[in-house]
């Protein structure tokens, strides 16, 4: 009889056979290996138990090395390879799969279970039933709990299937398309999550800078999903599997928190906050947006949620809630020594370093950042402006150590890059003067209506505050919606107790002071489109610690908010406090006044998840020589007080000694127009000086002399470059006579 290749056997036998049936079949036959032996005139069972092969799942693992050594005959051994190819071919589905990975992880007693009690025939099926019905199934029918913990651990390595049921595809103007699973979207089509697609993310920047219109929805998708792909990223570095119920427990608080952080947001965002319900109000009263978000959360999961869902996310609110606010209780305190907490497992410790990803409070490095800083820097158009900062490569090189997130040393320009990018948004961008007068007419216009409105009261109250977004301002430039009906009750009233009446009275006196306030707002939402807006007087830096702190201090408390404008108007008579504004705007790298490298922590690619330290100063550049500075703003409000402002505020300056901005502060350098104050006097700076003396000792004129530096190289205050600033010697000398003392001829006037 000729010999058959096996692959043709294959094709012959099983050429047009239902799927189903062949599955059927092969489940069959799998618990006796003797019989499939016999079947095939291969008597040889003994033989095989005596190798180790005990049912049909090993003899799959069988390769030809182990048939060479059998105890049986060289036909025997050429069947017995054929008729595995055969089975390995036949195999070849989940069926299959699931073999070899009982065979695999010894654990091929339980097919028997598996296969013919509970029908299970695919791996994923496996994986799924184990995760959702947890142990006790498999305890009920007898299995020992050494297999229970044994089949627990291997399931951690079997991915979860994606498939275009389980996930959404959304494409992105950041990240390209997102693919986002489809349980999150329980979350994503409530009304508390749909209200950020009418709140702009910068909020008044959309006045100076015309394409800043996106909103915080698109942002929030994105930091869930960045929250999701680090997440899986810190756990595959961990070793960690996704498998785990405790672990996909805190994946799925990640993206929730990543969607649900920016929930409690006014309108205009930050500027509802900062500038119109805590201004003027002690700092033990102000109002944080993260608290309500909190509770807007809890009024989704009770209202909004139904069945094992519902049961599932409140048991978990709290968990949520400490990843979207971020963990107080980490943040860097300098000078205390660093004492690395223990952790039982890697999976604890992926657990305690998930708190940071949404909000980190240690040191700052999360995905909410690296999201806005990316997308607003794109729609704004400052991805031009300056390096743009791309997080992929801080994502991909990061791990966690000591339940910490840290970063691979070599990264570290990518890390500086982050901070250094966030300061310079917040200085050009976020807090640019004519996005801060913007910012204060708006809520100058709110503050006419906030009782009409019930703008206040709503931060009390989550159901109206669901109903608050930026579209506020078109209901405030529309006619007074209640001026009918005002009216009407008035006719009323008129009736009732007569027209000369207290009752008429008090109400016709409320009626005019509700429609007076309404034409101020109107009036002043109608000068911000007419670009009619308040006007910047002046400006200064304060660099100084203590000065900073004291400032600090005066925005935190009610009287010193109110003796800080009052002592400014007193500086210029006939400048009364509501006509100015003072602007205190406190800059850093976000980490407070301190070195970013102070608190973030970086391992070594050879030493990785053992091992972190801060950077060594080996690799470390330049950088400031401070790292926080205050901006001293005033704005007036009539145009016609612009010059008594200005007038006030320098007179201000004057006695709190502070060297105002307009012209370069001291130390500051005309040649190096991008050396922030913070930089006066660092070692970059007296170096330059150093270099410039050189060139000017050399040359012997002064036509090289950089307004702003004297004779011998040091650094002075000069008033916009007015040569009465000049050192006199320096005013004697022309530019032809410093060149004939430098032994060259001058230069030639250049051509028109």
């Amino acid at each position: 009889m000729a010999h058959t290749p096996p692959q043709r056997r294959m094709e012959e036998e099983y050429s047009g056979e239902p799927e189903q049936k062949r599955l059927r079949t092969v489940t069959q036959t799998l618990p006796s290996l003797q019989k499939f032996l016999e079947d095939k005139n291969l008597y040889i069972y003994e033989e095989l138990q005596q190798a180790g092969c005990r049912n049909l799942s090993d003899f799959l693992l069988i390769d030809d090395d182990v048939i060479e050594h059998l105890p049986i005959t060289d036909g025997d051994k050429d069947t017995l390879k054929d008729e595995l190819q055969i089975l390995s071919g036949k195999l070849n589905n989940p069926v299959g799969r699931l073999l070899r990975f009982l065979a695999e992880h010894d654990l091929s007693e339980l097919q028997e279970v598996l296969c013919d009690e509970l029908q299970i025939h695919d791996l994923h099926a496996l994986a799924e039933s184990f995760q959702s019905l947890g142990t006790q199934w498999l305890l009920d029918r007898g299995v020992k709990p050494l297999q229970v913990s044994r089949l627990s651990k291997a399931l951690r390595d079997v991915p979860p299937v994606v498939t275009d049921k389980t996930n959404k595809v959304i494409l992105d103007s950041v990240h390209g398309f997102m693919e986002v699973e489809k349980w999150l979207f329980q979350f994503v089509d409530t009304p508390h999550v749909q209200r950020l697609r009418h709140l702009k993310q910068l909020g008044a920047c959309q006045w100076v800078w015309p394409t800043a219109t996106h909103s915080r929805f698109e942002h929030s998708l994105g930091v869930s999903y960045m929250g999701l792909t680090l997440f899986d990223r810190l756990a595959s570095k961990c070793g960690v599997s996704l498998r785990d119920p405790e672990i996909q427990l805190y994946r799925s608080c990640v993206g929730i928190a990543g969607l649900c952080h920016d929930l409690g947001h006014g309108p205009f965002s930050h500027t509802f906050e900062y500038a119109l319900i805590n201004r003027g109000k002690p700092k033990s009263q102000w109002w944080h947006h993260e608290h309500m978000s909190s509770l807007m959360l809890e009024d989704m999961i009770e209202n909004y949620m139904d069945g094992p869902a519902q049961e599932v996310w409140a048991e978990n609110k709290e968990l949520i809630k400490l990843m979207m606010e971020g963990d107080d209780k980490r943040k860097f305190k300098k000078g205390a020594p660093y004492v690395p907490p223990v952790f039982a497992d890697e999976y604890d410790e992926l657990k305690h370093a998930s708190v940071d990803i949404i909000a980190n409070k240690k040191n700052g490095i999360d995905v909410d950042k690296m999201d806005y800083l990316q997308r607003d820097a794109l729609v704004a158009g400052f991805s031009k402006a300056f390096a743009a900062f791309d997080p992929s490569r801080l994502q991909h090189f990061c791990s966690v150590v000591g339940g910490e997130i840290c970063y691979n040393h070599k990264e570290h320009n990518q890390v500086w890059l982050l901070y250094d990018n966030r300061y310079k948004m917040f200085k050009q961008l976020y807090s640019h003067r004519k996005v801060r007068a913007h910012e204060y007419m708006i809520c100058d216009a709110l503050r006419e209506v906030d009782k009409i409105y019930g703008l206040t009261s709503a931060t009390e109250d989550v159901k109206k505050y669901l109903l608050l977004d930026d579209r506020v301002l078109w209901s405030v430039k529309q006619p007074y919606m209640y001026e009918q009906k005002d009216r009407q009750l008035l006719s009323m009233m008129v009736d009732k107790f007569g027209k000369e009446s207290d009752q008429v009275r008090e109400y016709e006196a409320d009626m005019r002071d509700t429609h007076e306030r309404v034409a101020r707002a109107q009036q002043i939402l109608g000068d911000m489109e007419k670009r009619k807006i308040y006007k910047f007087a002046r400006e200064a830096v304060v660099t100084s610690s203590a000065k900073i702190k004291h400032y600090r201090w005066l925005v935190n408390d009610k009287y010193g908010w109110e003796s800080l404008h009052n002592k400014v108007a007193a500086c210029c008579a006939g400048l009364s406090p509501d006509d100015i504004i003072v602007d205190l705007n406190e800059l850093n790298y976000g980490t407070g006044g301190n070195h970013p490298y102070e608190i973030v922590r970086f391992y070594s690619p050879n030493n990785e998840r053992k091992n972190a330290t801060e950077l060594s100063s080996a690799l470390m550049g330049q950088f400031p020589a401070e790292f926080q500075e205050l901006q001293l703003r005033i704005f007036v409000k009539d145009p016609s007080k612009l010059d008594m402002a200005k007038s006030a505020f320098e007179k201000f300056l004057q006695e709190e000694g502070i060297g105002e901005d307009t012209g370069p502060v001291e130390g500051a350098r005309r040649d190096v127009p991008h050396l922030p104050p913070s930089m006066i006097n660092s070692p970059y700076a007296k170096a330059t000086s150093e270099k410039k003396k050189r060139r000017l000792e050399r040359t012997g004129g002064g036509t090289h002399l950089f307004a702003g530096e004297d004779s011998q190289g040091s650094m002075y205050s000069s008033q916009g470059g007015d040569s009465q600033t000049l050192p006199p010697a320096l005013h004697l000398i022309p530019p032809a006579a410093g060149a004939a003392a430098a032994g060259r001829p001058p230069r030639p006037p250049k051509h028109q």
